[in-house]
Protein backbone atom coordinates (compact mmCIF):
# COMPACT_ATOMS: atom_id res chain seq x y z
CA UNK A 1 0.00 0.00 0.00
CA UNK A 2 0.83 4.05 -0.75
CA UNK A 3 0.16 6.38 1.75
CA UNK A 4 -0.92 10.05 0.27
CA UNK A 5 -2.71 12.65 1.00
CA UNK A 6 -5.75 14.54 -0.05
CA UNK A 7 -4.83 17.88 -1.35
CA UNK A 8 -8.47 19.36 -0.37
CA UNK A 9 -9.11 17.48 2.80
CA UNK A 10 -5.59 16.61 4.62
CA UNK A 11 -6.91 12.88 5.29
CA UNK A 12 -5.13 10.37 4.28
CA UNK A 13 -5.41 8.05 1.33
CA UNK A 14 -4.76 4.93 0.91
CA UNK A 15 -4.58 3.16 -2.88
CA UNK A 16 -2.88 0.35 -4.51
CA UNK A 17 0.51 0.57 -5.90
CA UNK A 18 0.89 -0.13 -9.29
CA UNK A 19 3.48 -3.46 -10.29
CA UNK A 20 6.39 -2.86 -12.09
CA UNK A 21 9.30 -4.84 -12.62
CA UNK A 22 11.46 -5.25 -15.93
CA UNK A 23 9.05 -6.93 -17.60
CA UNK A 24 5.69 -5.34 -17.14
CA UNK A 25 3.79 -2.62 -15.48
CA UNK A 26 0.17 -3.65 -14.64
CA UNK A 27 -2.96 -3.67 -12.26
CA UNK A 28 -5.06 -7.08 -11.62
CA UNK A 29 -8.93 -6.83 -11.49
CA UNK A 30 -11.33 -9.96 -10.73
CA UNK A 31 -14.54 -10.50 -11.22
CA UNK A 32 -17.18 -7.74 -11.88
CA UNK A 33 -14.42 -5.44 -11.23
CA UNK A 34 -12.68 -6.27 -14.40
CA UNK A 35 -15.83 -7.08 -16.69
CA UNK A 36 -16.43 -3.17 -15.94
CA UNK A 37 -13.18 -2.10 -16.85
CA UNK A 38 -13.26 -4.06 -19.85
CA UNK A 39 -16.44 -2.84 -21.18
CA UNK A 40 -15.13 0.46 -20.18
CA UNK A 41 -12.20 -0.16 -22.13
CA UNK A 42 -14.21 -1.39 -25.40
CA UNK A 43 -16.22 1.81 -25.74
CA UNK A 44 -13.47 3.67 -25.68
CA UNK A 45 -12.46 1.72 -28.62
CA UNK A 46 -9.17 0.57 -27.15
CA UNK A 47 -10.14 -2.87 -26.99
CA UNK A 48 -13.32 -5.33 -28.72
CA UNK A 49 -15.77 -6.55 -26.13
CA UNK A 50 -14.72 -9.93 -25.89
CA UNK A 51 -17.53 -12.53 -27.89
CA UNK A 52 -19.81 -13.85 -24.85
CA UNK A 53 -19.01 -18.03 -24.91
CA UNK A 54 -22.60 -19.70 -26.21
CA UNK A 55 -21.52 -23.38 -25.01
CA UNK A 56 -18.64 -25.41 -23.00
CA UNK A 57 -16.94 -25.94 -26.41
CA UNK A 58 -15.94 -22.09 -27.09
CA UNK A 59 -14.51 -22.34 -23.11
CA UNK A 60 -12.57 -24.98 -24.24
CA UNK A 61 -10.21 -23.16 -26.16
CA UNK A 62 -9.11 -20.37 -22.90
CA UNK A 63 -9.88 -23.07 -20.17
CA UNK A 64 -8.16 -26.62 -19.24
CA UNK A 65 -10.14 -27.88 -15.91
CA UNK A 66 -13.55 -29.20 -15.41
CA UNK A 67 -15.64 -26.68 -13.54
CA UNK A 68 -18.94 -24.29 -13.26
CA UNK A 69 -18.44 -21.41 -15.84
CA UNK A 70 -20.89 -18.63 -17.42
CA UNK A 71 -22.21 -19.34 -20.43
CA UNK A 72 -24.64 -17.34 -23.17
CA UNK A 73 -26.54 -19.56 -24.72
CA UNK A 74 -28.95 -16.45 -26.02
CA UNK A 75 -25.86 -14.20 -26.18
CA UNK A 76 -28.04 -11.87 -23.22
CA UNK A 77 -28.47 -13.52 -19.74
CA UNK A 78 -25.45 -15.86 -18.47
CA UNK A 79 -25.86 -19.28 -17.30
CA UNK A 80 -24.05 -20.94 -15.19
CA UNK A 81 -23.29 -24.71 -16.06
CA UNK A 82 -20.73 -27.74 -15.79
CA UNK A 83 -17.96 -27.80 -18.06
CA UNK A 84 -16.10 -31.11 -18.62
CA UNK A 85 -13.02 -30.47 -20.28
CA UNK A 86 -11.64 -33.77 -20.23
CA UNK A 87 -14.14 -36.15 -22.00
CA UNK A 88 -13.13 -36.76 -25.28
CA UNK A 89 -11.20 -33.68 -26.06
CA UNK A 90 -13.48 -31.30 -23.72
CA UNK A 91 -15.91 -28.88 -24.56
CA UNK A 92 -18.76 -30.42 -23.12
CA UNK A 93 -21.70 -28.75 -21.24
CA UNK A 94 -22.92 -30.84 -18.86
CA UNK A 95 -27.43 -31.43 -19.06
CA UNK A 96 -28.04 -34.23 -16.31
CA UNK A 97 -25.67 -35.73 -13.72
CA UNK A 98 -26.60 -38.58 -11.38
CA UNK A 99 -24.19 -39.80 -8.44
CA UNK A 100 -25.60 -40.26 -5.22
CA UNK A 101 -29.12 -39.42 -4.98
CA UNK A 102 -28.91 -36.06 -2.93
CA UNK A 103 -31.09 -34.56 -5.37
CA UNK A 104 -34.96 -34.94 -5.61
CA UNK A 105 -36.08 -35.24 -9.44
CA UNK A 106 -39.48 -35.41 -8.62
CA UNK A 107 -40.73 -31.80 -10.24
CA UNK A 108 -42.89 -29.33 -11.52
CA UNK A 109 -42.96 -28.67 -15.15
CA UNK A 110 -41.38 -25.29 -14.12
CA UNK A 111 -39.02 -26.21 -12.07
CA UNK A 112 -37.78 -28.70 -14.88
CA UNK A 113 -37.74 -25.94 -17.28
CA UNK A 114 -35.41 -23.06 -14.85
CA UNK A 115 -33.39 -26.47 -13.68
CA UNK A 116 -32.39 -27.20 -10.55
CA UNK A 117 -29.82 -28.71 -8.19
CA UNK A 118 -25.94 -28.21 -7.07
CA UNK A 119 -23.73 -28.21 -10.18
CA UNK A 120 -21.01 -29.82 -8.26
CA UNK A 121 -23.14 -32.97 -7.06
CA UNK A 122 -26.92 -33.91 -9.08
CA UNK A 123 -28.60 -31.40 -11.29
CA UNK A 124 -31.02 -30.76 -14.62
CA UNK A 125 -29.26 -27.83 -16.49
CA UNK A 126 -32.81 -26.60 -17.64
CA UNK A 127 -35.14 -28.03 -20.55
CA UNK A 128 -33.46 -25.78 -23.24
CA UNK A 129 -34.92 -28.36 -25.72
CA UNK A 130 -38.33 -28.97 -25.79
CA UNK A 131 -38.41 -32.30 -27.63
CA UNK A 132 -35.77 -35.32 -28.12
CA UNK A 133 -35.98 -37.59 -30.77
CA UNK A 134 -39.60 -36.43 -31.81
CA UNK A 135 -40.93 -37.16 -27.89
CA UNK A 136 -42.06 -34.37 -25.61
CA UNK A 137 -40.81 -33.98 -22.51
CA UNK A 138 -43.46 -34.97 -19.30
CA UNK A 139 -43.28 -34.25 -15.98
CA UNK A 140 -45.45 -35.54 -12.71
CA UNK A 141 -47.91 -32.41 -13.58
CA UNK A 142 -47.62 -31.99 -17.62
CA UNK A 143 -48.38 -35.60 -19.21
CA UNK A 144 -47.07 -34.81 -23.12
CA UNK A 145 -46.49 -38.44 -23.46
CA UNK A 146 -48.62 -41.20 -25.66
CA UNK A 147 -49.40 -43.82 -22.99
CA UNK A 148 -53.07 -43.72 -22.83
CA UNK A 149 -52.96 -45.38 -19.49
CA UNK A 150 -51.42 -43.22 -17.49
CA UNK A 151 -48.35 -40.64 -16.73
CA UNK A 152 -45.28 -41.58 -17.73
CA UNK A 153 -43.52 -39.48 -15.48
CA UNK A 154 -45.31 -40.02 -12.30
CA UNK A 155 -41.57 -39.64 -10.97
CA UNK A 156 -39.62 -37.82 -12.84
CA UNK A 157 -39.53 -35.41 -16.09
CA UNK A 158 -38.04 -37.06 -19.54
CA UNK A 159 -38.66 -36.78 -23.12
CA UNK A 160 -41.02 -40.59 -22.96
CA UNK A 161 -42.91 -41.97 -25.39
CA UNK A 162 -44.83 -45.16 -24.04
CA UNK A 163 -43.07 -44.68 -20.85
CA UNK A 164 -39.13 -45.58 -21.68
CA UNK A 165 -36.32 -47.60 -22.19
CA UNK A 166 -34.36 -45.15 -20.96
CA UNK A 167 -34.19 -42.48 -17.84
CA UNK A 168 -31.87 -40.95 -16.35
CA UNK A 169 -34.14 -38.97 -13.85
CA UNK A 170 -36.45 -41.26 -12.20
CA UNK A 171 -35.73 -41.68 -8.30
CA UNK A 172 -32.10 -42.85 -7.53
CA UNK A 173 -32.03 -46.73 -6.90
CA UNK A 174 -35.17 -47.31 -6.40
CA UNK A 175 -35.87 -51.08 -7.54
CA UNK A 176 -39.27 -50.45 -8.79
CA UNK A 177 -38.63 -47.54 -11.38
CA UNK A 178 -34.63 -47.02 -11.41
CA UNK A 179 -32.38 -45.10 -13.30
CA UNK A 180 -32.38 -47.20 -16.28
CA UNK A 181 -30.91 -47.71 -19.98
CA UNK A 182 -32.54 -50.66 -21.24
CA UNK A 183 -31.05 -51.90 -24.21
CA UNK A 184 -27.52 -51.22 -22.44
CA UNK A 185 -27.87 -53.16 -18.80
CA UNK A 186 -31.06 -54.50 -19.06
CA UNK A 187 -35.44 -54.02 -17.74
CA UNK A 188 -34.98 -52.42 -13.89
CA UNK A 189 -31.36 -52.46 -13.34
CA UNK A 190 -30.56 -49.64 -11.47
CA UNK A 191 -27.68 -47.47 -12.67
CA UNK A 192 -25.48 -45.84 -10.22
CA UNK A 193 -23.65 -43.03 -12.04
CA UNK A 194 -24.91 -41.55 -14.90
CA UNK A 195 -24.08 -38.19 -17.02
CA UNK A 196 -25.51 -36.90 -19.97
CA UNK A 197 -23.81 -34.05 -22.27
CA UNK A 198 -23.97 -31.69 -25.43
CA UNK A 199 -21.32 -30.46 -27.20
CA UNK A 200 -21.83 -28.67 -31.06
CA UNK A 201 -19.84 -30.37 -33.89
Amino acid sequence: MVESYSKNTDKKLRHRQMVDTSYFTGVCFYGDTADRVLNLMAADGNRKPDFKPKDCKYLNRKHAQSGIYKIYPDENEPQSVYCDMETDGGGWTVVVRRVDGSENFYRNWHTYERGFGNLKREFWIGDSFSKHNGFAFSTPDSDNDTWPKGNCAATSGWWYYACDDVSLTKSYNKKSSPIEWEQWKGSGVSIKYAVMMTRPK
